[in-house]
């Protein structure tokens, strides 16, 4: 059995945002890359990071692409979220490694495009009768609630992902 893995990543940098005033840094994903990287390693599986650099050109993206195809029978540990500096690039990621018919973690390219959507998603899921949360999408700022929603309610931005756009003031109390 082959013990090798490849650790991807999409190389943003840090991330910070400023909760009720208080700035809050988010680790870059190289630290998480590399911790994955040594607990692996101290399994004696062979191990190699790969990051997808988000300011690359496309050399590195053919290179990057190249250093995956050569993958051969190693598992690819996908930890990109994104790519290019694109979240919605996360199911292109996993579309690419499914496409070179390679071995990988996560959701695959349908899955990850159709949690990208919330209202997409909230649509399947209630259409299996799974049960969730009300909601609705709105265009624009509504006059009144839909359905039977009631405050307080929690505003998120349709196409974004891992909670990008959502701080405390996506709690809302009232209309206004």
């Amino acid at each position: 059995m082959d013990k090798s893995v490849k650790i991807i990543y999409n190389d943003d940098g840090a991330d910070e945002y400023i909760l009720d005033g208080e700035k809050i840094v988010l680790e870059d994903i190289s630290n998480t890359a590399f911790e994955i990287e040594g607990a692996l390693s101290a399994e004696w599986f062979m191990t190699s990071v790969l990051p997808l650099k988000d300011n690359i050109d496309r050399s590195g993206l053919d290179a990057f692409i190249k250093e995956l195809r050569g993958a051969g029978e190693s598992v690819i540990f996908n930890l990109c979220e994104g790519a290019l500096g694109y979240n919605m690039y996360e199911m292109h990621v996993a579309a690419l490694l499914e496409l070179y018919g390679l071995k990988f973690t996560g959701s695959g390219p349908l899955a990850l495009a159709l949690a990208l959507d919330k209202g997409l998603t909230k649509a399947v899921l209630m259409s299996r009768n799974i049960r969730t949360p009300g909601y609705f999408v709105a265009e624009d700022t509504p006059e009144t609630l839909e359905g039977s929603l009631s405050f307080p309610l929690i505003v998120k931005p349709l196409l974004e992902d891992a909670s990008s756009g959502i701080d405390s003031g996506a709690v809302v109390s009232g209309m206004e």
